[in-house]
């Protein structure tokens, strides 16, 4: 509906405004730094030479932890980190007062879909590489 293309409209908007100062040659501050931002973003080489490396140290946290106590403290690190693991909260606008801002709590996830949209045929190619992840991760 309306706030689907009111999403979709801002999104496109942002993207070009990005865009637009990442190519500038501002000498404003804080536009120079979003265009450093925006290129590493979009340096999509220097991303593959990564790889997942700088997630190591996150990996390594989850193998060793070996009980509840180390995991509830590895779920506080990741939480601290931005990600919300099994919940997570932030600023919202009052559904009942546009004018203030409430914390708002909700479900983490993966960010995957159900276990169907992977299995539903008709979703065609995007089925084998979501079950790739997996396998490579």
């Amino acid at each position: 509906g309306m706030m689907k293309k009111m999403r979709d409209d801002t999104l496109h908007n942002v993207h070009k405004l990005v865009e637009d100062i990442a190519n500038s040659e501002s000498s404003d501050a804080n536009e120079q730094k979003i265009g450093i931002f925006w290129r590493a973003a979009m340096n999509l080489e220097r991303i593959e030479e990564f790889g997942y490396s700088p997630l190591k140290p996150v990996f390594e946290d989850i193998d060793q932890a070996t009980n509840k106590k180390e995991f509830m403290a590895l779920v506080a690190r990741i939480h601290r980190l931005g990600l919300g693991v099994f919940f997570g909260f932030g600023p919202e606008s009052d559904m009942k007062d546009s004018h203030s801002t409430i914390l708002w709590g909700g479900e983490g996830s993966l960010g995957l879909g159900s276990r169907e949209y992977y299995f539903d045929d008709d979703k065609g190619s995007c089925n084998s590489t979501t079950l790739s992840i997996p396998k490579t991760v």
